[in-house]
């Protein structure tokens, strides 16, 4: 075929159709094959009785004609055939020169995907040759990912059995991104038989690129006639109605963004001699009748299509009217800030009080002149101070916070508060953050008896079972803790004998005893019946095995009952749970020892 395609059969003919790929073969092979008759035909009509020999019989004359038929008949099939071929030859020449001059990619693949025909552009999309083609699947050219997307819209086209159209990205040999519309229509040989898709795709990169910076330019226009400090109009430079009015020109002027648009520019002007254009007048009206004196820049644009001018509108009344509505705010503000029952203060990015409510002042007991300049961290208990380096860190990675803090009232008293906040990077002269918060210490107070009274037991007021699910889900997964686990011994035969009010009374004694003889932050658990684990979260054997050994020793002497002991620390990443079921293991064998292989109910 022509230069820029590459194909594998004769499925192609001029109308559009594509021929029965054997019976294309059949027409080339054809001609060659009549050749080769030919000769043989013609011996065969030598061989034969001449018509003018005086023994020519009617026999004779019947195989006569029949060699001459056979003659005629493979000629007739010689012409019929080269006109097939000719007709294949030029649909082949067409087809390649449509290709070679077309910049979209063509292409054609079979039901198994492979492709039948590409055209150039279809081989630069790729970043191969058409010849490399030939044959090949998507997957063999491109990546995973970008292969089922192509499979997946040709089997959207053979399922409606209509052509569709796709949006395809693919990185060209240039590296660049492109994007591609492809419409994708099935194929049909002569027999109405599906056998493949043709694809034609139209590179549309410059167009997504040239719609993007046209959205951008546009937004960016946007924000700037948004934003502006000054009044700013778009006025019809035919009819002089209002097209467009930013925030600065709707409040300069009284009027909405809605009533506004459409009305007539010369509403707006305050100067007779203006003659209905509204940069000529020299005083501007207030929707509620002020008028005020301004300067008017000009500038002609299109807007929507139309021809329009752009007003830059500098008003002086309005600048002294925005001054006055500015300090009102303020002093407003400053009044919300000063009389509101909220806690209320600013600090900059380093935690030093800028400003302070007398709420807050008198929740802490002091002046509100004594907190300015100090830093937040003084104010805390040193064991809260890490709370305050965690609100300072979010405060310069974010805009907004939220959270509590714990601070020591002049009394001494502890207070928590919870808190929200709001920074203001670009505030001048520098950057601070608004603080509002509310004392929530009775609440925490009630909440953290509430959490105590479900995580322990209501007769000993050890933990129960509950805290140990606590504990694991808050400890450190390098965290290396120790159990030792108690069992009162014959408790059974001791509760049968002095009946159960004693035995809750030795079951208290026990649990005061492990919390005597506890360091600070060990935790007593009650774990069921007359058995207690004293947990400790942070130890060693060393350690354990001399707590052990302490409790053993002490127990007789102090509550006047003997008990077994069990211990276990923490091996690897074991969990919690682990721990405590090993040391209950160790304890059942030292008992089973001690009393000679039976371990009798306790």
């Amino acid at each position: 075929m022509g230069q820029g395609l590459e194909r594998t059969s004769d499925r192609l003919d001029l109308e559009g159709h594509v021929p029965d790929s054997a019976v294309g073969a059949w027409a080339r092979r054809l001609p060659a094959g009549l050749l080769a008759l030919l000769p043989l035909a013609g011996l065969a009509l030598y061989l034969a009785p001449s018509p003018l020999s005086p023994d020519f019989g009617s026999e004779s004359l019947l195989s006569w004609l029949s060699a001459s038929l056979g003659v005629l008949l493979l000629g007739a099939a010689l012409l019929a055939a080269r006109r097939v071929q000719r007709r294949l030859m030029r649909a082949e020449g067409l087809l390649a020169a449509l290709a070679g001059e077309l910049r979209d990619a063509v292409f054609a693949k079979d039901l198994e995907g492979r492709y039948l025909l590409a055209s150039g552009a279809a081989g630069d999309l790729l970043k191969t040759t058409p010849a490399a083609m030939i044959g090949r699947r998507d997957e063999d050219l491109v990546d995973a990912e970008t292969a089922r997307a192509f499979a997946a819209h040709t089997a959207a086209a053979l399922d409606r059995r209509g052509a569709m159209v796709f949006r395809e990205r693919l990185r060209g040999s240039d590296g660049r991104e492109r994007e591609f519309l492809i419409s994708k229509l099935p194929l049909y040989d002569s027999r109405g038989r599906l056998y493949g898709i043709l694809g034609l795709g139209r590179d549309v990169s410059a167009e997504v690129l040239a719609r993007r910076v046209r959205e951008q330019r546009d937004s960016e226009y946007r924000m700037l006639f948004e934003q502006h400090p000054l009044p700013l109009l778009v006025v019809d430079s035919d009819t002089h109605a209002l097209l467009a009015a930013n925030p600065a020109a709707q409040a300069a002027y009284g009027f909405g963004r809605d009533e506004i648009i459409g009305l007539p520019a010369n509403v707006l002007a305050a100067d007779p001699e203006a003659d209905g254009v509204l940069e000529r007048a020299r005083r501007h009206r207030h929707k509620l009748g002020d008028t005020f004196d301004v300067e008017v820049h000009a500038t002609e644009t299109l807007y929507g299509g139309r021809p329009a001018r752009v007003l830059v509108v500098c008003a002086s009344g309005v600048e002294q009217m925005r001054v006055r509505e500015l300090e009102d705010l303020a002093r407003r503000y400053r009044d919300l800030f000063d009389a509101g029952l909220g806690l209320v203060w600013t600090q900059d990015v380093d935690g030093r009080l800028l400003s302070v409510n007398a709420a807050m002042a008198g929740a802490l007991g002091v002046e509100p002149d004594e907190l300015i300049g100090r830093r937040l961290v003084d104010l805390v208990p040193e064991d809260a101070q890490e709370m305050v380096a965690t609100q300072l860190d979010r405060l310069r990675r974010q805009r907004r916070d939220a959270g509590m803090l714990h601070f020591a009232a002049r009394s001494g008293e502890r207070r928590v508060w919870q808190y929200r906040s709001l920074y203001y990077p670009d505030a001048d002269p520098r950057p601070y953050a608004l603080v509002a918060a509310q004392d929530i210490t009775l609440r925490q107070a009630y909440e953290t008896h509430l959490r105590e009274q479900l995580l322990r037991d209501p007769l000993t007021q050890s933990y129960n079972r509950r805290y140990l699910d606590d504990f694991a889900s808050h400890a450190r997964p390098d965290q290396v803790w120790g159990c030792v686990v108690v069992d009162i011994d014959r408790f059974k035969h001791f509760n049968d004998t002095y009946g159960h009010q004693r035995g809750d009374e030795i079951l208290v004694d026990l649990a005061r005893f492990l919390r005597r003889h506890s360091r600070q932050g060990d935790a007593v658990v009650r774990l069921g019946g007359d058995e207690f684990m004293l947990l400790l979260p942070e130890t060693s054997g060393e350690v354990l095995r001399e707590v052990a050994s302490r409790l053993g020793a002490d127990a007789l002497s102090e509550i006047g009952i003997g008990f077994s002991v069990g211990v276990a620390l923490r091996e690897g990443d074991e969990v919690l749970e682990t721990t405590v079921h090993r040391a209950d293991q160790t304890l059942l064998a030292r008992r089973a020892t001690e009393r000679g292989g039976s371990s009798p109910a306790s």
